[in-house]
């Protein structure tokens, strides 16, 4: 459904800010005139940049020190409401640290958590090595673990 609202918005708008190349490069793919389209930079991004300081300064409070580890969220709907979906997300997760060697930080978002106890998934990704399920964590924790 958002990318379906995405495409009928862009569609209707008379000006469009892509954030970068590929960005814009999909928009006129998508067959939206191309005096429309502005390249403007990637707000993200910059953001970054400018908390860099801080991102560096921040603890985690998770104790990972210099370990290699893999940052994984899942929130979206069509990851979390379907179980066939969550259930294969789950696999992915308990299956990643052993396969890939990296452990996995997860933050669990509420409402995850809720189905994934509804489809008794938590406490078998709670016993997996290596997976961390830890709650939500802040914008700047969530850079600095990414």
């Amino acid at each position: 459904p958002e990318e379906i609202n995405r495409v009928l918005v862009d569609h209707m708008s008379r000006l469009l800010f892509a954030p970068t190349k590929a960005g814009m490069d999909n928009l006129l793919k998508e067959g939206v005139d191309k005096d429309i389209v502005h390249l403007t930079g990637d707000v993200m991004a910059d953001n970054i940049v400018m908390l860099r300081d801080r991102i560096e300064k921040t603890d985690t409070g998770l104790g990972l020190g210099k370990k290699t580890y893999v940052y994984a969220t899942v929130h979206r709907a069509e990851n979390v409401d379907d179980p066939g979906s969550l259930r294969t997300v789950a696999d992915m997760l308990m299956s990643f640290p052993d396969q890939h060697g990296h452990e996995v930080v997860f933050p669990v978002h509420p409402h995850t958590k809720k189905r994934l106890e509804d489809a008794k998934l938590y406490d078998k990704l709670l016993a997996t090595p290596g997976l961390h399920l830890v709650k939500p964590v802040s914008y700047l924790t969530s850079l600095k673990l990414a």
